[in-house]
């Protein structure tokens, strides 16, 4: 059993200095790993990161010490991840424009709706399988792609901030694309299974 075991069970047992060291040794490493997930937006990172400590506070007894806490932190983050990409798209598949509601009359908009509606559940399973994909890949990889389709930044950019050259951060974005394509394609044939 590794110490992370030991610390689960003391926290288990309510010691609360376990559960300081749970959180001061874990908060800023999930908290960063989000933060790169949600584009840098720190209030939906808080709030990931919170319901994922609570999750895997209430989770605890289910961990068996066969990872890390962190990992094991980083895995429910993924599935919070997720979950908000779902509410996300929800959201939006239910918006209409307002410009549609002119006097062109209400079959006119009927109609607009259904083809959207169409579209949006042909873009909502693309995306889940993106997102899917994206979260399966190491965090290197997802900071990587992120950066770069993301927020459109270039590869000078990339490598400037990371400290290498071009050609470093060009080598890292053609193996997470490959992977991205790998895990992708493997999502697809789970979902079409």
């Amino acid at each position: 059993m590794n110490s992370d075991f030991f610390l689960a069970q003391r926290i288990l047992r309510g010691d609360e200095e376990a559960l300081r060291s749970f959180y001061e040794a874990h908060f800023g490493r999930v908290y960063h790993f989000v933060l790169i997930r949600v584009s840098g937006d720190h209030h939906q990172a808080e709030e990931i990161v919170q319901d994922t400590f609570l999750a895997g506070l209430r989770a605890m007894e289910r961990f068996l010490g066969e990872s890390s806490l962190y990992s094991w932190l980083c895995g429910i983050a993924k599935h919070k991840l997720i979950d908000l990409r779902r509410r996300e798209l929800r959201r939006t598949r239910n918006e209409v424009p307002f410009s549609l509601l002119d006097a062109s009359g209400h079959a006119a908009l009927l109609e607009v709706q259904e083809r959207a509606e169409v579209q949006r559940r042909r873009n909502n399973g693309r995306q889940e399988l993106v997102t899917e994909a994206l979260l399966a890949l190491p965090g290197h990889y997802q900071s990587v792609l992120t950066e770069k389709y993301l927020r459109r930044r270039t590869t000078r950019e990339i490598a400037l901030e990371a400290g290498q050259s071009p050609k470093a951060i060009e080598s890292l974005l053609t193996r997470a694309r490959n992977a991205f394509r790998r895990n992708f394609r493997l999502s697809r044939e789970r979902e079409e299974a």
